[in-house]
């Protein structure tokens, strides 16, 4: 679907982005008029003409004056060695690399994706920067989203930009404090909107609590995800939801970058089918949007519904209970299922050979078994031993 017109209330406009082309002509054009300030934080920056290209309007920022910071976790990033940097750093832009690929801790990664121009425009997503994401995510490019914010939100983001950025040291562009313990809370931006953070090691789990509160409110619920795991929580609530009867539907990768992933997921299929839940495959391209409706709001950002992002990553969404907003949620979430082919439940145990499922077994074993028990080590007395001594919430 094409992109929606501003949606102006309160004083603060917001938009929905459906489409890697118009967020990133949008991205062009807001940084070709910035003046001030400008704060890019992704999971992978590439080399590759999209990134190059990027790169150049950066230099041209900063060489006019104008502020520029840049952070990039470091898996799938050029590193601060690469020399892919150089041209921004020589104009006076600065870089942060978050964990580099030799840190002592590989399994943490900062997954946010950020953008904040002149603290008045800011744009929460799934959106990275690399070709794959430039399309309309049906005929070309992975299908994603996010949204946009202006005015007074748009300076909280910059200041949650800050925060991460103060996280990482200068200099080498190494992560300062990877693992650090995280006290994820919610940030209000105003009464309509509201940002949710989390981070390894963290008490509480902002995200799914969120989540499952507004899935246990009447209406229906639609889900999609690039990588599917949910925590035991957050699976039972949307079971009890589907078996009282609530239209409950997910849509999920039909083709994948993440095989493994994948098949931890499909593991989970028949238990949410004989409930009742509708289950869709987006056939097209890549699905890496991350979109949550339900009990009358709508989620944006980075966190998929998997235990790397529960337990290991730092993650970033925002919440919106605006009404026009989550109606033009759904309406994308409706467009993408004309896509998608449905799993038929009643042939979905017999699709598959004993082969398949004994992989679709072991896979979500080293997903649901292995990440958490990383992060259980992240999270011992002996690994923060300042820790306060309070109970997570679990999953």
């Amino acid at each position: 679907m094409g992109n929606p017109s501003e949606v102006a209330r309160n004083g603060l406009a917001a938009r929905w982005w459906w489409k890697g082309d118009s967020f990133f002509e949008e991205l062009e054009r807001r940084i070709s008029g910035g003046l001030k300030s400008i704060r890019l934080e992704f999971y992978i920056f590439r080399s590759d003409a999209s990134g190059e290209k990027l790169l150049t309007q950066l230099v041209a920022a900063a060489a006019r004056g104008c502020r520029v910071q840049v952070l990039v976790d470091g898996l799938h990033s050029p590193g601060i060695s690469s020399g892919f940097w150089n041209p921004l750093l020589e104009s006076g832009g600065l870089v942060r690399i978050f964990n580099h690929r030799s840190s002592r801790h590989p399994w943490i990664r900062n997954h946010r994706k950020l953008t904040v121009v002149d603290e008045e425009w800011a744009v929460v997503g799934g959106f990275n920067v690399a070709d794959e994401y430039v399309g309309d995510g049906c005929h070309r490019g992975w299908l994603d989203c996010g949204m946009s914010l202006e005015g007074a939100p748009a300076r909280k983001l910059a200041e949650d930009f800050d925060r991460m950025w103060s996280r990482v040291s200068d200099g080498t562009g190494s992560v300062s404090f990877p693992h650090e313990f995280v006290r994820p809370n919610h940030l209000a931006l105003n009464d309509e909107f509201e940002l949710l953070r989390s981070g390894p090691g963290q008490i509480g789990r902002s995200l799914p609590s969120a989540l499952c509160q507004d899935i246990r409110q009447p209406g229906d619920i639609a889900l999609a995800t690039a990588y599917f795991l949910p925590g035991t929580r957050l699976r039972r609530a949307l079971l009890r939801a589907a078996r009282a009867g609530r239209r409950v539907q997910f849509l999920l990768p039909g083709i994948t970058d993440v095989p493994l992933a994948r098949r931890a997921g499909r593991y989970l299929y028949n238990r949410f089918l004989k409930a009742g839940v509708e289950i869709y495959e987006y056939q097209p391209q890549i699905l890496h949007a991350k979109l949550y409706v339900a009990g009358g709001a709508a989620y944006v950002g980075s966190f998929n519904l998997d235990v790397r992002s529960l337990r290991l990553n730092h993650e970033l969404m925002v919440r919106t209970v605006r009404p026009q907003l989550v109606a033009e949620a759904l309406q994308a979430f409706s467009g993408w299922l004309t896509s998608s082919e449905r799993i038929d439940p009643t042939t979905w145990s017999t699709s598959r050979g004993i082969w398949e499922k004994l992989r679709e077994k072991m896979d979500f074993w080293v997903l649901a078994r292995l990440d958490p028990f990383i992060s259980r080590q992240l999270e011992s007395p002996e690994t923060h031993p300042d820790r306060p001594n309070q109970a997570s919430e679990g999953d």
